[in-house]
């Protein structure tokens, strides 16, 4: 069995023009599933949550932009980079590439963004505490 996400229902959001960004409408209820068949997290995300979504630099937008079918799986990562949940960073970036994978995102797509928040996620993850205790291994692309 191949690690899967499962989500409650569609991402409903509100743009906040005076914060520039995104507001959680609907809860967002989230399954994931690992290779063995055991769930490897559940948690859902409220109603109010503020998310910016992908953080794409504006030049690379051409190339993957804000809104498309990494939606759903860029407000969970950043619901995990807020600290809600009890995932590690590696876990977290994990279940961002398996839900875009889910969710339809290209491989090439998958790939580029899973490699992106590898390398520049650390500065936005937990505090300077947590950073220096939960330092991840870099590890392969997961497909």
């Amino acid at each position: 069995m191949v690690p899967t996400v499962f989500y409650s229902n569609d991402a409903v959001l509100r743009w906040d023009n005076h914060l520039s960004m995104f507001e959680v409408v609907e809860p967002i209820g989230v399954t994931w599933v690992g290779e063995d068949g055991k769930v490897k997290a559940e948690f859902t995300v409220k109603r109010g949550f503020m998310t910016n979504l992908a953080s794409i630099p504006q030049a690379l937008t051409v190339f993957i932009p804000k809104v498309a079918h990494h939606l759903r799986p860029s407000v969970v990562h950043d619901w995990t980079y807020e600290d809600k949940t009890a995932l590690t960073r590696l876990e977290a970036d994990d279940l961002f590439a398996d839900g875009m994978k889910e969710d339809g995102v290209s491989w090439f797509r998958r790939r580029a963004m899973y490699q992106s928040v590898r390398a520049f996620g650390e500065a936005l993850w937990g505090t300077e505490e947590e950073k220096k205790e939960l330092k991840d291994d870099e590890e392969d692309f997961i497909d």
